[in-house]
């Protein structure tokens, strides 16, 4: 009796699994939302823009740089995130530290209304910024369209940001990091 509740376990798994796989399938397109405003802009970025009803008096920014760790060569290994550091750090139209300031004053605080993290494939700024004053929208918007190009990487930044992403690095270099090196070693075998 044992062995056929197991078998029947077994059985019941991995078919919801092939039911789940047979419902996605990579190939179809995602249906998109109509009430998402779309357009592209003169220099190539594409925005989506949607709005919330709650809460109230909030914007959520985002900046999708299609750039990560795989665009990077053997000997550019971790620019992507070191960028994505350094854009905090100042602009074209922001020096040292204003960024900071300016999103602080506004009542932003680190990861609650404000990060940015690479992946494999692109480089994620997050804003969440009150709208109740277009001018906070503007410069907003304005710090954004900075780190998409305008970032300064002045001299004493850069070394200081340097020691953190080296730090962060180390940090990371627990068993499960090198558990998963391992994985991705074997999963994707001959790939870059």
């Amino acid at each position: 009796m044992k062995k056929i509740i197991n078998f029947l376990l077994v059985f019941y798994y991995l078919f919801s699994f092939s039911v789940v796989a047979l419902e996605y399938n990579s190939n179809t397109p995602l249906k998109f939302d109509p009430e998402i405003a779309t357009g592209q802009l003169d220099n190539g970025l594409t925005y989506y823009v949607y709005e919330n009803e709650e809460p109230e008096d909030v914007a959520y920014l985002r900046l999708v740089i299609r750039a990560g760790s795989l665009q990077e060569d053997e000997d550019q290994q971790g620019l992507a995130h070191f960028v994505e550091h350094m854009a905090f750090n100042g602009s074209a139209n922001f020096d040292s530290g204003e960024i900071i300031n300016f999103l602080e004053s506004i009542g932003m605080e680190y990861g609650a209304h404000l990060n940015a993290s690479t992946g494999y494939d692109k480089t994620i700024y997050k804003l969440k910024i009150p709208t109740d004053d277009p001018a906070i929208i503007k410069k907003s918007m304005l710090v954004l369209a900075d780190f998409a190009g305008e970032v300064s990487f002045k001299e004493q930044a850069f070394e200081n940001e340097r020691k953190v992403v080296v730090e962060e690095w180390r940090g990371s270099l627990g068993s499960s990091e090198r558990q998963r090196e391992k994985l991705i070693k074997i999963h994707f075998e001959n790939s870059r």
